[in-house]
């Protein structure tokens, strides 16, 4: 997952500890760096629920396009409740409920 969100040279780095490193930069890292740790924080962990909300709004296109494509494959085994404006992700929705 670090691979694929482009956060190698953030997140390993050096030989620190990955707690270390983050807590050492952490008001360095960006927003939408700050999304992708926790959206490979979730992935890494397996819920069966996955609550997403506005997950994209920090991300780039890229990055956006990485997230759907891990959606899409995780979605069979997993529920995913995800809360956005963003119509890309909208429309890869399988159900949708607006409020």
């Amino acid at each position: 997952y670090i691979k694929l969100f482009n956060l190698e040279k953030l997140l390993l780095g050096d030989d620190q500890n990955l707690d270390v490193r983050l807590a050492e930069r952490s008001s360095a890292i960006s927003g939408g760096e700050k999304q992708k740790i926790a959206i490979i924080r979730m992935m890494l962990m397996n819920p069966s629920v996955m609550l997403l909300d506005e997950p994209t709004s920090a991300l780039d296109q890229k990055s956006v396009d990485v997230l759907l494509t891990l959606l899409k494959k995780v979605k069979q085994d997993h529920i995913i409740l995800l809360i956005s404006h963003d119509p890309k992700v909208v429309e890869a929705a399988d159900h949708i409920v607006e409020l």
